[in-house]
């Protein structure tokens, strides 16, 4: 096989699938015990989300303007 060419494995990974809702991953136990080794809280993570809707919407209405 060509080595630029994709193997079938590689196929597997080329598209994203569908994201879990930010909800279900905060509920997820192995996050809460990263969050907690890294000092973060679900709310810490919940500000920055909210932050970051905020800018992107903000990007995109100065580009349609």
């Amino acid at each position: 096989m060509a080595p630029n060419r994709p193997t079938p494995h590689r196929l597997i990974w080329a598209h994203a699938g569908p994201e879990p809702h930010l909800d279900d991953m905060l509920t997820d136990p192995i996050v809460h015990l990263v969050l907690k080794r890294d000092g973060l809280t679900r709310d810490d993570v919940v500000a920055v989300m909210r932050q970051a809707r905020l800018r992107i919407g903000l990007r995109e209405l100065r580009a349609v303007a």
